[in-house]
């Protein structure tokens, strides 16, 4: 893999950081990877390689490529940490060999760092509770204040895997935008197409995730010197993934350090700070699928919806909801809810005490039953995980080609 003519752009509307990428073992075409920001902003985008080298050197240990080359200088803390985050990935994932950095030279020259922190803001409970925690404890002045919220197009909404999905984050950004500036808090909404690099899902979900937020908070540089990833589970109950305590150590340079302690808090413990901070609960937006032409953010009935207005009802949030498109609850709703991650575990187990000491039993009664199958689910989990790391994922592949063929 070669990144290449890093270089700035600009239109009527946006100011753009662009460098090539070349994949050499992999038969991929050539893709201009972009960071693309309001021009009002431009200002906060640092002109360097090192924003691509932490987004592109996950996709190219993951298809294979021998090396990447950069064509320009890098930051010697940001390529340390890359190295320890590939060798990490090496460790969790059994490939037999990383791909070597190779650079023109170090970019040791003396910075004018900024002193200002970021968040990432997607408007969910994890962002919304972070974001509530560092304002409740940090006065204005202090380092560790969040001083600019980052919300990407790109990730979840631009999911290439998806369809367009601009809308939303307009509305999202409408009503955000507001909301953290009473608070003296920067929105910026910036677009990537990191993701096109390679849009597997699994890739997304194993790899990608948390380096594709780094190198994001890295192009912002110029503006910011910290940033902060709100981590969704606790410690204990961690596997490996692409935004892990131990991984996201290593996605700083020696102008931009990674930094976060979310995963010392439970799932309703989080809800407390928001609790605190109500007026973050009228702009939730955790839904990955809105509903299109509508002016609400959630849906109200998948399952994200369906769990996050249960743990809503338990912290008693539920009716200073303004974001869902169905803010009832019935125990239909939850019985067609399937658990399909061992990490949804804790979000779970933690609710079924929680409704049964609220009085609402039925609801507690149904999760209760679902989660005595856990085990099945935990013995799937360890399954894939074999066969991802010792069968390169021919159970899974077999399972999915045969899939449409065993429907009747």
């Amino acid at each position: 893999m070669i990144i290449s003519n890093l270089r700035m752009e600009r239109d009527d509307q946006e100011c753009r950081m662009v460098a090539d990428i070349t994949f050499e073992q992999t038969e991929k075409p050539d893709l201009s990877v972009f960071f693309a920001l309001p021009l009002a902003q431009q200002s906060l985008l640092r002109p360097s390689y090192d924003a691509f080298l932490f987004a592109a050197c996950p996709a190219a240990l993951f298809c294979g490529e021998h090396r990447v080359a950069i064509i320009g200088s890098i930051c010697p803390e940001a390529l340390a940490n890359v190295q320890n985050m590939l060798s990490l990935f090496q460790l969790w994932y059994k490939h037999k060999q990383v791909p070597t950095i190779e650079y023109q030279s170090l970019a040791t020259e003396d910075m004018v760092q900024p002193n200002q922190a970021a968040c990432f803001m997607s408007g969910g409970v994890d962002s919304m509770a972070n974001f509530s925690r560092n304002y409740l404890n940090y006065n204005a002045t202090h380092p560790h204040r969040f001083h600019y919220a980052i919300f990407i197009y790109g990730m979840d909404l631009g999911d290439p895997n998806l369809a367009e999905n601009k809308a939303t984050f307009d509305r999202t950004v409408t009503s955000m935008a507001p909301f953290l500036k009473e608070h003296e808090c920067e929105l910026v909404p910036i677009a990537t197409n990191i993701r096109s690099l390679e849009p597997n899902w699994r890739f997304y979900v194993d790899y990608q995730y948390g380096s594709l937020m780094a190198s994001v908070a890295h192009a912002l540089s110029n503006g910011i010197s910290e940033f902060n990833i709100a981590l969704d589970n606790q410690l204990k109950n961690y596997v490996a993934r692409g935004s892990h305590p131990l991984l996201n150590k290593y996605f700083t340079s020696s102008y931009c350090q990674s930094v976060g302690v979310f995963e010392a808090y439970t799932r309703l413990d989080k809800y407390q700070f928001i609790k605190q901070l109500p007026s973050t609960v009228p702009l939730l937006r955790v839904c990955q699928q809105p509903p299109k032409d509508s002016d609400y953010l959630n849906c109200g009935v998948c399952a994200k919806c369906v769990r996050t207005k249960l743990e809503l009802l338990v912290s008693g949030l539920l009716e200073q909801t303004q974001t869902f498109a169905n803010k009832s609850l019935d125990a239909a709703q939850l019985e067609a809810v399937s658990l399909g991650s061992v990490l949804e575990f804790e979000f779970y187990e933690s609710l079924e005490p929680a409704l049964r000491q609220s009085g609402h039993i039925e609801f507690a009664n149904i999760l209760q039953r679902k989660l005595k199958k856990r085990w099945l689910l935990r013995f799937k989990y360890r399954f894939l995980q074999f066969d991802k790391l010792y069968l390169n994922n021919r159970i899974l592949k077999t399972r999915l080609w045969l899939q449409p063929r065993l429907s009747f």
